[in-house]
């Protein structure tokens, strides 16, 4: 019994805590993006007038070291002359100051200005970092912003992953249990099979030590009868002894399990090319005449023989060329060489072995070299063909095995022998694989699963290849001059 472990209850408190922690998290991001603050501006160096006054000065010292006299009376220069000895050491030493201290501003001035100008570097070097800073505060934002998506995108694939592997496990059990029905099916019918066939073999005994017995009271004269005799069948290439009262039932059950006229010749079409320029082309056990009735229609000349009467009157009420014989003493009345081609579709499984021995020899004998014969009969290896088509006719003598077709054509004398497949069951009647996804393989469950699923075709491809395989086959071979 399934039992749930995650209840309404459960995802409601998830659904309480995921919106608090949301609005918990909006909220720290809100002050996080207010506690950015834009750049400060920084103070502007001012220029000083310092370099004014040192160029005034400067000036002033100049004029002052330049400047004579001008023209004076004589008493002024002889009062000049009277006072320069006592003045003129005073002023030396003023001008001799006043050099010192023009030199000295100018010095100043100079390392003001180197000042100023690493000042303005570490100003501008500061924006720089005030503009990194402002930058990084902005990405930092940025990245707390993705922090939620990450998460949540992380949270929803995981989320998907269980689902999808909780589905995939479902379906590959689901396809594991038809497996196995199929399987047990399969075997079931296997069983009533084998028991079909036991019981079989046990009439079979029963019937040999009976002709034994006749035979050894008839003085052997049983055994002779049977090597002259032709096949027992109800329709086809052999004539059943008082066959003829049974023959409209076989036609009934044709008409009923077999398949309509247009079906049959559906089927057949695809056998046209073997026989393509041919002439002289027989058909073995022709029946109602779909393969007759499509050579006709490519203008290659074909005639039919069957045992049974009530096949040979529908091929005359469509003007087909047919007669009723046994393949065996028609071929027999036929020359070496006589026939362009021949083909049998659902004959050879009536047959007893011995004949179909003599009828492979019979054949190769009438061939023309470069003729070709083509045999089909239902496929034993398909078990949907054996389990129905093959036990449903009560008139099939021995399943023949494609191997055992191949064989006996050889045996006959064709050297160049082929085996086509045809009439496929319906896809929709196949085990259905289980869809793998490779993209689960990366998480040890989904690992685990993928290789559950792939197990699972494997066995699913045997059982398709056993169960619903081609339900017929065709012997294709070719008399080489």
């Amino acid at each position: 019994m399934f039992t749930r472990t995650v209840h309404g209850q459960d995802l409601e408190r998830l659904r309480r805590e995921r919106e608090a922690g949301d609005l918990a998290y909006n909220d720290a991001l809100t002050r996080l993006d207010a506690a950015i603050r834009p750049r400060a501006a920084l103070p502007e160096i001012g220029s000083a007038s310092r370099a004014d006054e040192l160029t005034t000065l400067e000036s002033l010292a100049a004029r002052t070291a330049d400047a004579r006299p001008p023209r004076e009376r004589f008493w002024r220069r002889w009062l000049r002359s009277l006072l320069r000895p006592v003045m003129f050491p005073t002023l030396e030493r003023q001008a001799e100051f006043n050099r010192t201290l023009v030199g000295h501003l100018a010095r100043a001035e100079a390392r003001r200005r180197e000042e100023g100008n690493a000042s303005e570097r570490m100003r501008s070097r500061l924006g720089d970092e005030l503009d990194a800073l402002t930058t990084f505060q902005s990405r930092l934002v940025q990245y707390v912003q993705q922090i939620t998506p990450y998460i949540d995108t992380r949270h929803r694939e995981a989320s998907a992953l269980t689902r999808r592997i909780t589905e995939d496990s479902t379906v590959a059990s689901a396809g594991v249990a038809a497996g196995l029905e199929a399987v047990a099916a399969a075997q079931r019918a296997l069983e009533d099979s084998f028991d079909l066939l036991e019981a079989s073999v046990r009439v079979m005994k029963r019937e040999m030590s009976r002709l034994r017995d006749e035979s050894a009271a008839a003085g052997g004269k049983v055994a002779q009868a049977t090597e002259d005799r032709p096949a027992r069948a109800l329709g086809g290439a052999g004539v059943d002894e008082g066959g003829e009262d049974a023959a409209p039932v076989y036609v009934a059950f044709e008409d009923a399990f077999r398949g309509s006229h247009g079906d049959i010749a559906e089927r057949q079409r695809s056998y046209l090319g073997y026989f393509e320029g041919a002439s002289d082309v027989l058909d073995i056990g022709c029946g109602r005449g779909e393969f007759l009735e499509l050579l006709r229609e490519r203008g290659v000349a074909a005639r039919g023989i069957d045992t049974n009467p009530e096949m040979v009157a529908r091929c005359g009420e469509r003007g087909l060329p047919a007669i009723q014989a046994d393949a065996l003493r028609h071929l027999g009345g036929l020359p070496e060489g006589a026939l362009g081609g021949i083909f049998s579709a659902q004959v050879v499984e009536h047959l007893e072995a011995a004949y179909l021995v003599r009828l492979m020899q019979e054949m190769y004998r009438v061939l023309r070299p470069g003729g070709r014969v083509v045999v089909e009969t239902i496929n034993p290896t398909s078990w949907i063909a054996f389990f129905s088509a093959y036990l449903r006719d009560v008139t099939h003598r021995h399943p023949l095995h494609p191997d055992t077709l191949e064989h006996l054509l050889r045996a006959g004398g064709f050297r160049d022998v082929q085996v086509v497949y045809s009439s496929p069951p319906p896809a929709s009647s196949r085990l259905e694989r289980v869809a793998v996804d490779r993209e689960l393989a990366a998480t040890p469950a989904g690992a685990a699963v993928c290789e559950l699923a792939e197990t699972v075709n494997r066995n699913a491809d045997r059982l398709n290849d056993l169960i619903f395989a081609e339900q017929d086959y065709a012997a294709v071979a070719t008399r080489r001059a």
